[in-house]
């Protein structure tokens, strides 16, 4: 591209008449479109031009031939590689794309060490690269790139070897943020162990679903990287209380902490944690059964900074918790309880008393919460901006008017499996018209008449469950088309949806891009007679289900 007078005022002008230039012919847009915006606009600006193409044939043109676009990390492969780095383009993010082997991986390699341009990369991306084997990893790693943000997920021919071979040969002093989420086959702690030797500096580190790490590598990672401040263990079910015990000795400055579903973890574990680390702001506990309230008193009478935290699924968490949260961490803002059966409405009460800054709540599967525990926090958290009630069973008018009146900024509420009918739902709608996200899944008084009103009244909407519904027609789809065109993701019972209503609904429907059938044994989802695509021509991811049984099928329905 040589170099011209740049039009730094193009963009910021024409930015709203982009979505109208993509739905040009593709030979126009090649020949003509393309060449002017990269002659006459700066690498700043082209950046900037990250929006909204509605027409997914030009999706492969933009985001393939052009993809510096879209984002300042570059998806690349040789081919894309080879064309920025001998334009100058400044590549300091990769992202390998899916279909990069481990040959071309050594290839991209050379060619960096050829311009001499190893040391301009940051950031490396390898997730969800299939056919990388440890071979391609061990010549990424002899590429010495100065790498601050490594991220290797979802790789199944990557092993423990090839992680332990790309830490031994790579430069890791400089690295802040490593992420090697979902790497099944890694089997052996060694391979963690040499990060966690070779990265002082590390910030934030995310094992999640990293079933085979233990205790061992953790510790090593507590004892050779005391900057941690965000670690992720969701689902490592082999950790014990002996990792939170090196983390409160070794980390002190830690502010998050995920322990999803790591149920080995106890109250020794907790108590020493909270002895170690004051500053814990961020905490998910969800699934870690063998604590008790002993332990999370403790834990949040010495965390005074906490904002978040989820305890999903902790069946000895009761109302004690919940007090000693309202008296020591004023600045709550999240707190999840889905299926604590022992909270109860004074705990409830506490909170809104004690947690004003309280924005999100989960009460789902709450037993002993009854309305009145519900008109008191109605009462008190004005914050409130998301309310999950799921199986709340008798959701009366009375309770959803003080919820409406007492939480106005609410913009996503869960009311499944309750017995709201129209009638409550005018109700939400009226004094909720900001409202985003709705969940009435298994509703069953629900019918066109409700969902019309929703539509009409709340046009912000942009996720929807209506499935166990079975009252709805195509009378409330073609309302939700006309009155919702924010709408991204719809649940939805076919029982009496029609194949063409369900057509008509996506052609006006340009933003959805996620959508879930139940009970559509009628439908022949496969045969083409329903075209699954928006009405700015985007495929929809679809998950469908005969029976109860939801299936997504990325093969016949992907985006």
């Amino acid at each position: 591209i040589p170099p011209t007078p740049q039009l730094h005022f193009f963009p910021f002008t024409c930015y709203s008449l982009m979505s109208l230039i993509f739905e040009l012919p593709p030979d126009l847009l090649n020949f003509v479109v393309f060449p002017f915006l990269l002659f006459f606009l700066s690498l700043k600006d082209l950046t900037r031009l990250d929006v909204a193409v509605t027409n997914h044939l030009m999706r492969p043109l933009l985001f393939g031939i052009y993809p510096f676009l879209c984002h300042d990390e570059v998806p690349v492969d040789k081919v894309r590689l080879q064309w920025f780095l001998h334009r100058n383009f400044p590549v300091r993010k990769i992202k390998l794309l899916g279909h990069v082997s481990s040959d071309e991986v050594s290839e991209m390699v050379t060619i960096f060490e050829t311009l001499n341009m190893t040391s301009q990369v940051v950031a490396l991306d390898v997730s969800g690269c299939y056919n990388i084997t440890n071979k391609g990893l061990a010549a990424l790693g002899q590429g010495c790139f100065s790498l601050s943000g490594l991220t290797i997920g979802d790789c199944q021919s990557i092993t423990s070897n090839g992680i332990g071979a790309f830490a031994q040969a790579c430069k890791l002093t400089s690295l802040i943020s490593l992420n090697l989420p979902n790497l099944y086959n890694m089997r052996a702690d060694a391979s963690l162990i040499a990060f966690a030797e070779g990265c002082p500096a590390l910030t934030s580190l995310n094992l999640r679903r990293c079933y085979n790490i233990s205790d061992v590598s953790l510790t090593a990672f507590a004892q050779g990287c005391p900057s941690l401040t965000t670690i992720n263990l969701d689902s490592c079910e082999k950790i014990t209380d002996a990792s939170l015990i090196a983390f409160a000795l070794g980390c002190p400055a830690l502010t998050s902490l995920n322990l999803y579903g790591c149920d080995n973890i106890t109250n020794e574990g907790l108590i020493s944690l909270a002895q170690g680390c004051p500053s814990l702001t961020s905490l998910n506990l969800s699934w870690c059964q063998s604590i008790t309230d002993t332990a999370l008193t403790t834990l949040v009478r010495s965390c005074l900074s906490l904002t978040s935290i989820d305890l999903r699924e902790c069946p000895y968490v009761s109302d004690g918790v919940l007090i000693a949260l309202a008296q020591s961490c004023p600045a709550l803002s999240s707190i999840d309880l889905k299926n604590c059966y022992n909270v109860s409405d004074a705990g409830v009460a506490a909170l809104t008393r004690g947690c004003a800054s309280l924005t999100t709540l989960n009460l789902s599967a709450c037993l002993n919460i009854t309305e009145q525990g519900l008109t008191t926090l109605a009462q008190g958290a004005h914050l409130l901006s998301t309310l999950y009630l799921r199986h709340f069973v008798n959701v009366t008018n009375a309770l959803l008017t003080a919820l409406v009146q007492g939480c106005p900024l609410l913009s996503s509420l869960d009311l499944s499996c309750s017995n709201i009918d129209n009638a409550g739902l005018v109700t939400v709608v009226q004094g909720l018209p900001s409202l985003t996200s709705l969940n009435l899944y298994s509703c069953g008084k629900m019918t066109d008449e409700g969902v019309v009103a929703l539509a009409n009244g709340c046009p912000l909407l942009n996720s929807l469950a209506l499935s166990g519904c079975k009252c709805i027609t195509d009378t409330a789809l073609t309302t939700l088309a006309r009155s919702c065109p924010s709408l991204s993701i719809l649940h939805l019972s076919c029982s009496n949806i029609t194949e063409s209503g369900l057509t008509a609904f996506l052609q006006g429907c340009p933003s959805l891009h996620h959508l879930e059938l139940f009970k559509c044994d009628s439908f022949n989802l496969t045969s083409g007679h329903c075209s699954f695509q928006n009405g700015s021509g985007s495929q929809i991811i679809v998950g469908y289900a005969y029976g109860d049984v939801v299936f997504r099928d990325h093969n016949v329905f992907s985006q």
